[in-house]
């Protein structure tokens, strides 16, 4: 039974194992829409700019800074995926716009779920800044929105300087039919081969 079982199982590990079992890379956004915006592009937040390697600058002209508060970002994706780090860069222009408390939420369909709650660290705002790294239980989204509750203290005005999202597509149904269909072919022939074996029948 060992051989048949190892053939079947390796596919079966594979839809299983999910996200652990695919390269991790970085998400391309395809979209971003925010709630409100004061100064800056969305843009921003995506495109690297004021980034150098992984620091960002201080010109706000290189952020997004949002006039209402709690405001909402929200990142578009072209396909599902497993998202597992986030890595976010706070409003880097002054010490009190930067966000403080969020909250990530995801959506495979329709409807928006609660992911995970965070809290940011306060950017210095004279010097570039390093990204704080989140790693939640990986989860599947189409789409994720940051909800951006309190500020440092500039009411009624938080901003993001850059947000990267990382992770592995999810496979299409008709992959996960495929890979069961290998481990379905690859036992059976391994079983026919043991079957002639113990009847002593050539190969």
């Amino acid at each position: 039974m060992g051989r048949p079982f190892l053939f079947l199982m390796a596919p079966l590990a594979l839809l299983v194992l999910g996200p652990s079992s695919r390269a991790e890379q970085i998400i391309v956004v395809q979209s971003v829409v925010g709630s409100s915006t004061q100064s800056g592009s969305l843009l921003h937040l995506i495109d690297g700019s004021g980034l150098s390697g992984n620091l960002h600058d201080t010109l706000p002209g290189n952020m997004w800074l949002g006039s209402a508060m709690p405001a909402t970002v929200t990142f578009g994706f072209d396909g599902p995926y497993w998202v597992s780090r986030l890595e976010i860069w706070n409003y880097n222009a002054s010490v009190d716009r930067g966000a403080k408390n969020l909250t990530v939420l995801a959506a495979a369909d329709a409807g928006f779920t609660p992911v995970a709650d965070h809290v940011l660290n306060q950017a210095p705002g004279n010097a570039p800044l390093a990204p704080q790294v989140f790693t939640p239980t990986p989860f599947q989204a189409r789409s994720v929105r940051l909800e951006l509750t309190t500020s440092y203290g500039a009411l009624p005005y938080v901003g993001l300087s850059e947000v990267q999202l990382f992770g592995s597509p999810v496979p299409e149904p008709s992959t996960l039919v495929g890979l069961l269909g290998m481990g379905l072919l690859g036992a059976a022939l391994a079983w026919q081969r043991m079957r002639r074996r113990a009847c002593g029948t050539p190969h």
